[in-house]
Order: C-alpha cells, then sequence, then structure tokens
C-alpha cells in the first residue's frame, strides 16, 4: 500500500499545517504552500530537474504528509 497523496490532497494537509514532501524521481523535498516549480528545479537540481521536471509532474506527482 503507497503512502502517497495526490496534489489536491497535499494542499489541504498544507492549508491545515502539516509538513508535506514531494517525490520526484528518486528523490524527495519538503514543500509549503508557496514553493513553485522554479523552486523545486532547484531544490532537485542533483536529477537535472531544471531540464526535465514539468508542471505535469508537479500537478501529478507523488505527495507524503511528514509525520515527525
Amino acid at each position: 500500500m503507497s503512502n502517497f497523496i495526490s496534489r489536491n490532497e497535499a494542499e489541504k494537509a498544507l492549508s491545515e499545517g502539516k509538513r508535506v514532501k514531494f517525490h520526484w524521481n528518486g528523490l524527495s523535498v519538503e514543500i509549503d504552500k508557496l514553493t513553485t516549480l522554479n523552486d523545486l528545479r532547484w531544490l532537485l537540481r542533483e536529477k537535472k530537474a531544471m531540464f526535465y521536471l514539468t508542471v505535469n509532474d508537479v500537478v501529478n506527482g507523488k505527495y507524503s504528509i511528514i509525520n515527525k
């Protein structure tokens, strides 16, 4: 069973004050309500996200709630 949630669920969790991670290509980074596509590209730069991370990846991507 996957612990991933949708973008809509992630947005709801963030609005409730929970901490959320975005997962892409084997990496994950914590996000907040103000995180932009360019922010994600910078944070995920080790995997060449500057060139390959798309809006579709973010909209349909994998998110999780940080439980700590």
